[in-house]
């Protein structure tokens, strides 16, 4: 029997409200109640993810900023990099609306959501707020370049596939990047990674991948999934990544609780 889950949050164990259900919540409590370690390893950042992870009776271990932070079960910081203030600065000051005029800069900096210009109401990016979690508007100037986690760009995939080009000519290995969503490039310190994470982790509170498995749906999710002994890849993920990870188990999709009906079949839960 495996000893250890390891569950992306958006895309995977969530819902397409982008929030954990109470059938979800029941099933954790349950499993953790049996001996069996949750990780939550994420692209949200720890103050968005600790939202989520505080609706269960325990405090999970937490991979967030797609591995540049981890936080153990006493809520501590055991590990954290964020990127350099001189790539942070080229970032905001590229010319990211080369391709397309509606190409939105984001920036987790201070522990917060922010951005240059605000988004158009209905946006689909503003389903992510909630009282704790807003976005912000501030002016260049005003941007935290010392204490950024990450920046993000929001735009059609295939403009931001060119944007991509432009920003590894410019910075090279200096960085790391993931399209956590079709519509979502995230740049991140390099060598940043939700399984450079689970290792470093490891580090710390030994992980026992023989006996983990992984549930995940983006491409930053891949090197995650091949650390474990077993990984399970969601009906909604992109097909290109299906065909890509064509030896993993394909669930369904989290609108329909992929995730949590195979764990209740491999635990035997009714």
């Amino acid at each position: 029997m495996y000893n250890t889950v390891i569950s992306d949050l958006d895309g995977t164990l969530l819902g397409e409200n982008h929030d954990i259900s109470e059938d979800s919540i029941k099933l954790l409590n349950y499993l953790n109640k049996k001996g069996v370690r949750i990780i939550l390893a994420t692209g949200r950042n720890y103050v968005d993810a600790k939202r989520i992870a505080e609706k269960l009776d325990f405090t999970p271990e937490l991979i967030t900023s797609n591995g540049a932070e981890l936080t153990n079960t006493n809520k501590e910081t055991v590990f954290k990099k964020t990127l350099d203030s001189k790539i942070v600065e080229g970032l905001i000051n590229l010319d990211y609306k080369k391709y397309d005029k509606n190409t939105y800069l984001n920036l987790i900096e201070d522990e917060m959501w922010s951005g240059v210009e605000a988004y158009k109401e209905g946006s689909k990016m503003l389903e992510w707020q909630d009282d704790d979690w807003k976005f912000y508007v501030k002016e260049k100037k005003d941007l935290n370049i010392n204490n950024t986690d990450k920046v993000f760009y929001i735009s059609d995939h295939d403009k931001l596939v060119l944007l991509l080009e432009d920003i590894k000519k410019e910075f090279k290995d200096s960085i790391n990047y993931a399209f956590t969503l079709p519509f979502c490039l995230e740049i991140f310190p390099n060598s940043v990674d939700k399984s450079e994470g689970l290792k470093e982790l490891s580090k710390i509170n030994k992980v026992d991948f023989e006996n983990a498995i992984a549930f995940g749906d983006g491409y930053n999710d891949v090197n995650m999934l091949k650390l474990a002994k077993k990984a399970y890849i969601m009906g909604n993920a992109p097909d290109s990544l299906k065909k890509e990870l064509k030896e993993l188990e394909v669930v369904d999709s989290n609108a329909n609780e992929g995730l949590q009906k195979k764990l209740k079949e491999i635990y035997g839960i009714k």
